[in-house]
């Protein structure tokens, strides 16, 4: 396991987009940090609690991951005889896991600055940064798993049009409903269902309300559903391809 997350890692060190991701990510963190309409921890937060981070991560993550399928690098793991679930755990971990945790850093210490200008808020503010970077988790290592299924890098694709069919099941389900501007602007009247799985509810959720138990129960119970369910995807597709 251990060779397999380092040579992965060796290899996502020598592309070019993987640097270029991080130092725009750096660069727009401190911007946000600094430009924010309120120069403060809290601000600093409330500007970040939008989903262009989440499609940002979740196609670059997908963008990793496809890179060695388009490679055929990742068929190294196979040559191996690496078992599924051991790929899976490892691609999961050097690429989804690493990517977070980066972006996460980057994030806590745009937190850390915001916070040096301006402490206001701070106890609302670090709770909902603590859910916050569990949804970009659940995000990043969920479009690494939905590239193995799909073993493109064409995936990039995929992950962003999974956030246009959230918007067009909470735009349906509102119209049959009878209230989408109500729903579209509150969430009030939402399924639960959807406030689990899907990501700009989940962050529609935490920006007004913080860490609640709702919000909280919600984040967790989505990160394990959509890591299961995508988990058990890949597993049964590799096994149903022999690769043993």
């Amino acid at each position: 396991m251990n060779r397999l997350i380092k040579s992965e890692m060796m290899r996502d060190g020598k592309i070019m987009g993987f640097w270029c991701f991080i130092i725009g990510m750096t660069a727009f963190i401190f911007l946000t940090a600094f430009t924010a309409d309120e120069k403060s921890s809290i601000g600093f937060i409330n500007s970040l609690l939008d989903a262009s981070i989440i499609i940002l991560i979740m196609m670059f993550a997908a963008y990793i991951t496809g890179h060695g399928y388009s490679q055929r690098t990742n068929m190294y793991e196979v040559m191996m005889g690496n078992r599924p679930l051991k790929i899976i755990i490892s691609k999961c971990i050097s690429v989804g896991v690493v990517i977070a945790s980066i972006v996460s850093f980057i994030i806590v210490t745009g937190f850390v600055v915001s916070s040096l200008i301006s402490s206001k808020g701070i106890g609302e503010a670090l709770p909902r940064l603590i859910l916050f970077i569990a949804v970009l988790f659940r995000a990043s290592i969920t479009a690494v798993l939905i590239t193995m299924s799909v073993r493109s890098i064409g995936a990039i694709a995929l992950v962003y049009f999974r956030f246009m069919i959230e918007m067009f099941v909470v735009l349906i389900y509102g119209a049959m409903a009878g209230n989408v501007n109500e729903i579209m602007e509150t969430g009030v009247g939402m399924p639960r269902i959807f406030n689990i799985l899907f990501y700009q509810n989940q962050l529609g959720n935490i920006l007004p309300d913080g860490a609640t138990a709702y919000n909280v129960i919600n984040v967790i119970s989505g990160f394990i559903i959509a890591v299961i369910f995508w988990g058990t995807v890949v597993y049964y597709l590799y096994k149903k391809k022999d690769f043993k």
